[in-house]
């Protein structure tokens, strides 16, 4: 799946690994890192896996059970 890491490079984007997201805004498309960096963009990609935070802040106000799959 190196092919979002190709394009979104090729694209200019900030790529971050190895970050432990704390908080996540979405009226403000932001996200808050354990370090205290905050950074804003168009979209969030949430690659953290299913117990990860950003699951969770993505489904917290919705009422309907939401399935979406990616299998490997």
């Amino acid at each position: 799946m190196h092919f979002l890491h190709d394009i979104a490079d090729e694209m200019g984007a900030s790529l971050n690994y190895n970050c432990q997201v704390t908080g996540v805004d979405l009226d403000a498309n932001t996200i808050k890192l354990e370090n205290g960096q905050t950074f804003t963009g168009d979209i969030i990609v949430g690659a953290d896996g299913l117990e990860g935070i950003t699951r969770s802040m993505f489904l917290e106000n919705q009422d309907q059970h939401i399935v979406h799959n990616v299998y490997r």
